[in-house]
């Protein structure tokens, strides 16, 4: 009788290693497809931030700038936006990362996330020229097109 509690603990000891043991091997192969994963969300919170400016500004009574501040975030952001209700700023390096800072204003994430190359005279679908940030997480990328406030993949 002993012998067979015995046999029972030794299973359920094993069983719950095999699943550890599976779940981090899954966790540490498939780290790709969980940077591929941060990559989506992030242009999907910018995507979500700029509908949230242009619904901010339309209640505001379409000012000439905003205070935005997301959910999550500790401060307000003023925000010049246009006649359309996009957010106006000029294509620089600095600029692109406070504009992404709108949106997740955490340093460490603010870390992760390289710029590509920004254009000023890339063109779009249309062959219009357009000014365009670049934002690379683990080797997925996505860009914003100011003059169309498009969240594109890159």
């Amino acid at each position: 009788m002993y012998s067979l509690k015995m046999w029972h603990v030794l299973v359920t000891v094993l069983v719950v290693v095999a699943i550890i043991g599976l779940t981090v091997k899954h966790i540490f192969v498939s780290e790709p497809q969980w940077q591929q994963v941060s990559a989506k969300g992030l242009k999907h919170k910018v995507s979500i931030g700029l509908e949230q400016i242009y619904w901010q500004w339309q209640n505001e009574g379409r000012p000439e700038a905003i205070l935005y501040k997301p959910g999550h975030a500790s401060k307000s952001v003023k925000i010049p936006v246009n006649a359309d209700g996009r957010p106006v700023f000029s294509v620089s390096q600095e600029n692109c990362l406070e504009f992404l800072n709108w949106f997740i204003q955490d340093d460490s994430l603010t870390g992760l996330v390289s710029l590509g190359k920004t254009d000023k005279q890339s063109r779009d679908a249309l062959g219009q020229q357009s000014a365009v940030c670049r934002f690379i997480i683990a080797n997925q990328g996505f860009a914003y097109n100011i003059q169309t406030a498009q969240v594109e993949n890159d």
